[in-house]
């Protein structure tokens, strides 16, 4: 399995195609990425919230079998067989430091994390950008 990838979630509506209910807080599924990888990969999901009124909620997503991560920035599409139900955004790469508990080691640690509100990291699925 691969490390965490944070990333932003929007599920479609039943009207879009999307599911009848949410997942639960964790969801195994498959992606197909704009970018990166090619072809359809199986994916671990692990929601921090229930999705908002609009669908969206924020996840920690894990590819397991991931010879090559997609870039930061890459949209995907979560798949229930053929069935399109949420599109995604990885979210950027973002350097923190920490320093050991005893303080004399200091560190970087790269990590997927929210720099934004979600709603300027994802457009309501199926928008026109202007």
């Amino acid at each position: 399995m691969g490390p965490p990838l944070r990333v932003s979630v929007q599920f479609l509506t039943r009207e879009q195609g999307g599911r009848v209910a949410p997942p639960g807080h964790v969801y195994a599924t498959v992606a197909e990425f704009a970018a990166g990888p090619a072809g359809i990969w199986s994916v671990a999901l692990k929601f921090e919230s229930p999705p908002d009124v609009n669908g969206r909620t924020l996840a920690e997503m894990r590819l397991l079998a991931p010879q090559i991560l997609p870039p930061p920035g890459t949209r995907f599409a979560l798949l229930e067989g053929k069935q399109r139900v949420a599109e995604g955004l990885l979210l950027p790469l973002m350097t923190t430091w920490f320093i050991s508990s005893a303080g004399s080691n200091i560190g970087t640690s790269s990590q997927h994390v929210v720099s934004r509100p979600l709603v300027d990291h994802l457009q309501p699925p199926h928008a026109v950008v202007s």
